[in-house]
Order: structure tokens, then sequence, then C-alpha cells
């Protein structure tokens, strides 16, 4: 009797949660963000064995958020393209990174780090780095540092490994970058920016860096929540240039140092892909078919339990 009364109180306490153990209840459904990066067709298979479905594109731009601020690596599988062969929209909500060049060879959708958030300086998180070189192109920068890219006229870095605080941040770049001389990222005109989403691509889909974080400092800060963002060069945060994951030119909160997030959707083929290219996943359910799903399995696995006594 006291064994039955204990498995009415765990299945009472599973409902009430409205999620299973894990995932986080948000807006009526639960998500679910693995630790574990996989294949795009693991991670369909991963999100069926929970009885959900494989993530398939924000519906907003507060659930797109959502999902950039708790997704565990720097790429994430979103949403599988085909069979259509047209890029997928949710709810009228679209937050791809570019017009499709060929709608043919777009199998898979993730989403990567570009747009930015505002958070605590003491955060740790990983950094982008940059150094002026005047006529700079990837060749130069390339014969300098392999790992370095280019946009215009500056050299820039993406350090996936590190997990440093802001000021941290500044001042690795001064030692490490070129031999010193080099500064967090900022973000001058729409090239830079361009490049740098390019390059932030290109490392999500490597399969030989590793990708520890998945938040990136660049270099634009504020004094307080009433002053104006400023780059690191001195220069304010120019309308031109404006890539907030709201659209908004003054963030609210008092954190006041700004980082690449988890944000825009790209495209990749299947062959591109590969089976050996591994990202995150997000599972979502809705939350009382994962509730009743949950409570299934307990009650299950305990009445196995109980009766294994008689």
């Amino acid at each position: 009797m006291l064994g039955y009364l204990f498995l009415l109180s765990l299945l009472a306490g599973t409902a009430h949660s409205g999620c299973p153990n894990g995932w986080i209840k948000y807006s009526g459904s639960c998500y679910y963000f693995s630790a574990d990066p996989t294949t795009f067709p693991k991670a369909a298979g991963v999100c069926r064995t929970s009885r959900s479905s494989l993530f398939v594109l924000p519906t907003s731009n507060d659930e797109n958020h959502f999902v950039g601020q708790n997704v565990k690596y720097s790429g994430t599988w979103i949403a599988n393209v085909r069979p259509d062969e047209t890029r997928q929209v949710s709810g009228g909500y679209d937050n791809y990174d570019g017009k499709v060049s060929d709608k043919y060879f777009d199998d898979y959708s993730f989403m990567y780090p570009r747009q930015w958030q505002n958070a605590d300086c003491s955060l740790k998180k990983g950094f982008i780095c940059e150094v002026l070189l005047p006529g700079a192109t990837l060749a130069l920068c390339q014969v300098i540092d392999p790992l370095l890219s280019a946009a215009s006229t500056k050299c820039f870095r993406i350090f996936t490994e590190s997990q440093v605080t802001y000021d941290e941040a500044v001042a690795a770049c001064t030692t490490q970058v070129l031999g010193g001389g080099g500064k967090l990222l900022v973000v001058d005109s729409p090239d830079t920016r361009d490049a740098v989403a390019n390059a932030m691509k290109l490392v999500v889909m490597s399969q030989t860096v590793q990708r520890t974080t998945k938040d990136f400092w660049i270099g634009l800060r504020r004094a307080n929540r009433d002053s104006p963002f400023v780059w690191q060069d001195g220069t304010q945060q120019s309308n031109a240039v404006n890539d907030w994951w709201d659209g908004n030119q003054n963030p609210s909160g008092d954190a006041n140092c700004a980082f690449m997030l988890p944000s825009k959707w790209t495209t990749v083929s299947a062959n591109d892909a590969r089976e050996n290219t591994t990202l995150g996943l997000v599972c979502k359910g809705s939350m009382g078919s994962m509730t009743m799903s949950n409570v299934a399995s307990i009650f299950t696995t305990l009445t196995n339990f109980f009766r294994s006594f008689f």
C-alpha cells in the first residue's frame, strides 16, 4: 500500500511540473536542448524516441530568442527544408540570413551565432578578435595565421574554445592576435558583419573545430544602462550596422557588454552536411502529451518494480 501511495505521489508531481525532467517549459510547450551534438538524421530519431518532434522553426522573435539562449552549442539543427524544396517559415516569422541562392540544394536548416544581445560583463563566453591590416585579403590574413579570416581591411579570428569574461577577452585580443595589437571585433560595416557571419557558419559546420561555447563577445559595451553602446575603437554603435536580436537600439537591463548569440538561420545541402556533421538539436513537444508520456513511462516502470515483490 505504501508503495502505491509513493507511485501516486510521483505521478502527481510529474503531472504538476508540466514537462518531463530535463525539459524546459515555454509558452505551453516542452523543449529539450541536447548536450550531445549529433547528425541531422539521428537528431530526428532522438526526438521521435521521446515522443516529440525535431524542432522545426520558431514562430516569433521571442521564441527564436528563447531557443538561442538555451541551445548548448553554437550550431543547432532546427529544420528539414525538404520535401517541398523551399525554405520553411513558421507563423509568418522568417529569420534566414539571406536569400535562397539555389533552393534545390537546401536540405537542412540550422541556427548559428550572428545577432547581438547584451549580458553581464563578468559572464564567461568565447570571443572574436580583429586586427587592422591595410589591404587585408583572406590570403594575406592566412599567411600570417591559418585561422584568420578577412573582412574589408581587417583580419579576425573566432575563439571557440576559450570561455572568458569581457575584460579577459579584451586582454586576450591584445596579446594573442598577430603577436599583439588586436582588439575585440568592431562591426563597422555590413561587409564586416557578413564576413564574420560567413566565417561563423564555417566554424559551426567544421568537424575539426572544438565548439565548447555558444556565445561570443564582440567589442561593444556601455558604461551603464543610460549610456550609449560604444565600440572598442571609440565609435558609437551605428544604426547602419544593427544586429540586435530584437532590433532594439538601446537594450534594457543593466547588462553592459554585447555578444553574438545563436539566432540566425541558414541552410546546408545534405551533400555538404554529410553524415559526420554533428550539431546540437532541439526537440519540442506539447506540454500535455509530454506529461502523459512521462507519466505512462513512470507508471509502467514502477508498477513492474512493485510486482517484482509478489
